[in-house]
């Protein structure tokens, strides 16, 4: 190759990488901030899971104390 094409073909490299790596970069910035975004979410599904299961855990004592109290007073 001559010298002029060679170097043609060096800087057309050079530039896809050097464009690569800030796609790397701007990718990797708008990924991190979606993943700090995405924290509220995560945090108001694992909140809203343990509340099921608390209202769940309560439903149920409450419906064991009403049926131990209704079997009390029936029985005398």
């Amino acid at each position: 190759l001559e010298p002029q094409k060679r170097a043609e073909k060096a800087a057309v490299l050079a530039s896809l990488i050097v464009t690569r790596e800030a796609v790397k970069r701007i990718v990797s910035l708008l990924l991190s901030r979606k993943v700090f975004q995405a924290v509220p979410v995560a945090g108001a599904v694992i909140g809203a899971g343990f509340n099921y299961l608390f209202v769940q855990d309560v439903g149920n004592t409450a419906q064991q104390v009403y049926r131990r109290r209704w079997l009390h007073r029936k029985r005398g």
